[in-house]
């Protein structure tokens, strides 16, 4: 009995002992009680934007309160640098932030009194300069909720995101409807041989319903030849519309890509010649070489 008694006083101490050990973790999950964040930074660290070629961009946030208040609360924006290169080291990246002239951060966010999030947030960022287009960095918005005098705390991560900032650039380009009939006088006039060249093209075409329609073309005295043309396939297959292949046609031999072009979208080809084989190239994808 007296052994029993003992097994008894045991449990009942090793119940007590898990209770306070309960209590203690309940303590401790409550000190995060109330606190702000940006709703987008909830499952993602960054969010991007296209930043058009003129005028002004308009990006919108969200900030939360986790627990409704009895008195409203107020925040502004900050730029967060130390988020931004965070994110950098993160993800292998080398974004650089915005110029201060190239951005508008509102004065004032208010969180009212017994609501859960304030009005949206609205980021204007201006049209790329063409210094910043030529530079060739890429540019990122780092912001940070800042709580003023009295207001409830911001949360250390979620409080912060970086807006990731891509530009159109605007640019003057030649429409043509059928035969383009666009000559480079200049090399008609004065012909020149090279032993190894690239050829690169960005354009986008309406459709893809009609075969050989150059792309590029070239010829010589000596009977050589390029020609860049959609042709292939001839009826649409499994892999790609009819005639939505842009081929290599040389005097001697052609080349027919792993990408087709989908039409109403700007897109880049490149084709490349060392002196013994050529390679082609579709936004930036090895599309084959022969």
């Amino acid at each position: 009995m007296k052994q029993i008694k003992n097994i008894r006083n045991f449990l009942l101490i090793s119940l007590i002992a898990g209770g306070t050990w309960i209590g203690c973790d309940d303590a401790n999950y409550s000190t995060l009680d109330t606190h702000v964040f940006f709703e987008e930074a909830l499952t993602a660290t960054s969010t991007k934007v296209t930043v058009m070629g003129s005028g002004e961009t308009n990006v919108t946030l969200n900030a939360h309160i986790s627990n409704t208040q009895q008195k409203d609360n107020s925040y502004s924006l900050a730029i967060d640098q130390a988020a931004l290169d965070a994110y950098n080291k993160a993800n292998g990246t080398n974004y650089i932030a915005l110029p201060e002239t190239h951005y508008t951060l509102p004065d004032n966010i208010t969180i009212k009194a017994g609501a859960y999030n304030a009005d949206p947030i609205s980021i204007h960022i201006k049209a790329f300069s063409e210094e910043m287009n030529a530079s060739g960095e890429s540019y990122a918005l780092p912001v940070r909720l800042v709580a003023k005098q009295g207001s409830i705390d911001v949360m250390p991560v979620t409080g912060s995101l970086v807006i990731l900032a891509n530009s159109i650039m605007e640019f003057s380009a030649p429409q043509f409807v059928g035969s383009t009939e666009l000559v480079a006088k200049k090399f008609s006039e004065a012909p020149e041989t090279y032993n190894e060249f690239a050829v690169e093209v960005r354009f986008q075409v309406s459709n893809t319903a009609n075969r050989n329609r150059a792309v590029f073309s070239t010829s010589g005295s000596d009977g050589k030849s390029l020609l860049l043309r959609f042709e292939d396939p001839q009826s649409d297959n499994s892999d790609h519309k009819a005639h939505s292949l842009v081929q290599i046609q040389t005097h001697e031999t052609y080349l027919n890509p792993t990408y087709s072009f989908e039409p109403n979208k700007w897109q880049h080809l490149a084709v490349t010649y060392n002196g013994s084989k050529y390679r082609i190239y579709i936004n930036g994808k090895d599309g084959g070489s022969k």
